[in-house]
């Protein structure tokens, strides 16, 4: 595995801040200094969340590294910060989001270079879209934090440029913005139906895959059982709010380093002692681990995976 994220990485998502306060106050040093007090004492609030993180990122428990960037990977993020977050379904679905993407750039471009132009408007400009280049240039210079949590923070100031471009559209073509507004409601009204029809909610995930691995061991659960729990998360909270039964829950470290014969057994062999059966919830398992988890016990029963999390119950020998 590549070695953990470090923590400088986060600081492009708080450089562009820095960077417009200091642009548009610079020569208010008053300001700046009032500014400065409350910000300080913001870090020294977040002293303690960040030997947290400290200790996670530099253990390998979590990491989480973005595609690089280009053209392509911008405009989705345009697409799903404002209207339609889910990979759409080819082939007519996709056609109309490639149309709807060509009329958003449009409208913001109107905002931005149509005459009039107000001080207000550039500034809300540059919070939208300095963040994304500077993130952009990063993710190409470094590891690729290029991550749509990442850009939730721009979204308001896309939909403030969004508003004074079809004003300014509403002004001089009523007809084409009545147009621009029927494709933006449309895509808007589908994203909607998606997202209230479709399990696979969460961006990025796999749909609600702890739901169905907790009524899975909520229909075949027996007294005594055991539950071993190793989330790429590293909490429990989420198989703890749908499972319903008395089976007690222990978290367990996955393996982050090589998964190999020794490392599974090892791994095994600090597992609780099974009383009357083990249930493994493990995410992504690999043959390796689920041939070895085979050879060590001879009553294991592998379910269908939900989303990349593998679900096995070991039945000890009567």
């Amino acid at each position: 595995m590549a070695s953990p994220p470090r923590l400088f990485e986060k600081v492009p998502l708080l450089g562009p801040d820095l960077l417009l306060i200091g642009a548009k106050f610079y020569k208010q040093r008053q300001r700046l200094l009032a500014f400065a007090k409350p910000f300080l004492g913001l870090i020294i609030l977040c002293i303690p969340v960040a030997v947290d993180l400290l200790g996670t990122v530099t253990s390998g428990k979590h990491r989480l590294v973005g595609l690089t960037p280009g053209v392509r990977e911008i405009l989705r993020e345009l697409r799903i910060l404002t209207a339609f977050s889910y990979p759409p379904p080819p082939p007519y679905l996709t056609r109309f989001l490639h149309l709807y993407i060509v009329l958003l750039v449009i409208v913001l471009g109107i905002a931005i270079f149509k005459k009039p132009r107000t001080e207000a408007v550039m500034w809300v400009a540059g919070w939208a879209f300095l963040p994304l280049a500077i993130i952009f240039v990063y993710s190409h210079l470094s590891e690729s934090i290029w991550i749509t949590r990442y850009f939730m923070f721009i979204a308001p100031y896309i939909f403030l440029l969004m508003a004074v471009g079809f004003l300014k559209m509403w002004r001089q073509w009523r007809t084409i913005a009545l147009g621009v507004a029927l494709v933006y409601a449309i895509t808007v009204g589908m994203g909607l139906v998606h997202y209230y029809n479709s399990p696979k909610r969460y961006m990025g995930g796999n749909g609600d895959l702890y739901r169905g691995i907790a009524q899975t061991i909520n229909a075949e659960e027996k007294s005594g059982d055991i539950i071993v729990w190793s989330s790429i998360h590293g909490t429990s909270m989420p198989l703890e709010h749908y499972h319903s039964g008395s089976a007690p829950i222990y978290k367990k470290t996955r393996i982050w380093d090589n998964v190999d014969q020794a490392n599974v057994e090892k791994w095994l062999s600090t597992l609780p002692p099974i009383q009357s059966r083990l249930w493994i919830v493990y995410p992504d398992p690999d043959d390796i681990f689920c041939d070895v988890i085979q050879e060590q016990f001879e009553n294991v029963k592998t379910y269908e995976k939900f989303g990349k999390c593998g679900v096995l119950l070991i039945t000890p020998k009567i």
